[in-house]
């Protein structure tokens, strides 16, 4: 009679820690869903904010949604959720990815100003006097240095600064054009310096960023 009892006991005992363990993962489930749930919604609700009609405007906030979805997705992970995609999250997948062609084409305009600049900029300091063999050529000097300066800031206000902005808003995407735009943005210094130096370049940098044109025409 007593090893019966016992029996039954162990066996009440492991029924508890059964339920038990699939409780605790349910918690941890529905835990982790609703934390995922909660950050999808906040990215909606910021967006719904902050969103403008120009695209240039948005660039910033879109950044911070893609964030906030990152960091939703890695609640799932981190709880050991793998293979499940919410309704939730496909809609805000979508909803951010809808901006991403605006991005690039603003990028590829962003590009063209840029080396728009740099040609005038270029110009300029070919047009300027020749500078005598006296103290002028200082003067010379400093006035070129002075362009550049302006040049500079000028071609980061209008266009550098929005482009770093939109290559990290870009990184999560592997298609061919966006990767072929990051790559433009991320050596644009490089670029622009060899324009400065060489029209040959300059000639061949034009008719790539003409072929990004065309190719994100055919893309639509």
């Amino acid at each position: 009679m007593r090893i019966y009892f016992v029996a039954l006991l162990l066996l009440s005992l492991i029924g508890c820690t059964e339920r038990d363990e699939v409780t605790d993962s349910q918690i941890r489930f529905t835990t982790a869903m609703n934390e995922h749930k909660r950050i999808v919604a906040k990215a909606n609700s910021y967006l719904d904010k902050n969103l403008a009609d120009n695209i240039e405007r948005n660039i910033t906030h879109l950044i911070y949604a893609k964030e906030l979805a990152y960091h939703a997705e890695k609640v799932l992970k981190s709880a050991k959720i793998i293979g499940v995609h919410t309704v939730e999250m496909r809609a805000l997948d979508k909803r951010l990815s809808n901006y991403d062609r605006e991005a690039l084409i603003l990028a590829v305009d962003l590009l063209n100003t840029s080396l728009n600049k740099t040609i005038e900029f270029k110009q300029t300091v070919r047009e300027m006097p020749m500078a005598p063999l006296s103290g002028v050529s200082l003067n010379s000097k400093s006035m070129i240095g002075f362009m550049g300066d302006e040049y500079n800031s000028e071609l980061a206000e209008c266009c550098l600064t929005t482009l770093k902005d939109i290559d990290i808003l870009l990184r999560g995407r592997n298609d061919d054009i966006a990767w072929a735009i990051r790559k433009k943005i991320l050596n644009i210094e490089k670029h622009l310096s060899l324009i400065l130096t060489d029209d040959e370049y300059q000639d061949v940098y034009s008719t790539q960023l003409a072929t990004l044109v065309e190719t994100l025409k055919v893309n639509k």
